[in-house]
């Protein structure tokens, strides 16, 4: 049995501390990391983490259909009885930065012909409509808790090719706001990103990037960021 992950240390995390299957790398389009389960014992393990452990929709519906397909051909004590959603994502503990961890990426841009910045944190991103409720919710502690008077500091915006929404925070005050949440709760794969995001934004708040002398270094700061999103503004439907 084969499972795509997106990133290779939430595997290695599973092997580490649940002894779960063996890591393969296979080509398919693109390089798909994959766990590979074909002990049954691993896989009743690995089945009941996941079940009432989902939020998204499309995943429970995915696991809704697997485990049908498992409890056909498994014992009667082998068999795994689908939880109901359980879950209810909270800013009080890590989910959400678990899973900005994969879906987050990082951005500042400053023009090279004025003294102009971009400050861009997409937080996460999907596909299914229905799953927007998960980050409305979200939206509503940021705004909450940021004292924004009723002006939000989280907005949505939809790729032209993907299709796929984002719900992202922009500017270098808001950004400031969230980042408190991850202060409490560190994302683990993004940590360099997140750290050298803070870092940028504390050199713009304090003026660095208005000097001629200071600007080439908060730019090179910028630089180092992951610039995917970059790439991907020119294909955002406004």
């Amino acid at each position: 049995m084969y499972f795509e992950l997106k990133e290779y240390h939430i595997i290695s995390e599973l092997q580490t501390k649940w002894s779960l299957g063996s890591i393969i790398k296979q080509w398919n389009q693109k390089w798909l990391t994959l766990l590979k389960i074909t002990n049954t014992n691993e896989l009743f393990l690995f089945l009941t983490l996941l079940n009432g452990n989902l939020t998204i929709s499309k995943k429970q519906q995915e696991l809704k259909t697997f485990l049908n397909w498992y409890n056909s051909i498994v014992t009667k004590e082998k068999k795994i009885p689908l939880k109901k959603h359980i879950v209810v994502p909270s800013l009080n503990d890590a989910w959400f930065s678990g899973w900005t961890d994969v879906r987050s990426r990082f951005a500042i841009s400053l023009s090279e012909t004025n003294l102009s910045y971009r400050a861009i944190f997409v937080l996460a991103d999907w596909v299914f409509a229905e799953d927007a409720r998960t980050y409305r919710n979200y939206e509503k502690y940021f705004n909450k808790t940021s004292c924004s008077k009723g002006k939000s500091i989280v907005s949505y915006e939809q790729q032209f090719v993907t299709g796929k929404w984002e719900m992202r925070v922009i500017g270098r005050k808001n950004n400031m706001l969230v980042m408190n949440y991850y202060e409490k709760f560190p994302l683990t794969i993004k940590t360099k990103y997140q750290l050298i995001f803070n870092e940028t934004l504390g050199m713009i708040e304090k003026g660095y990037h208005l000097h001629s002398s200071t600007r080439p270094l908060v730019i090179e700061s910028a630089k180092r960021l992951d610039d995917k999103i970059r790439i991907q503004e020119k294909n955002v439907k406004r």
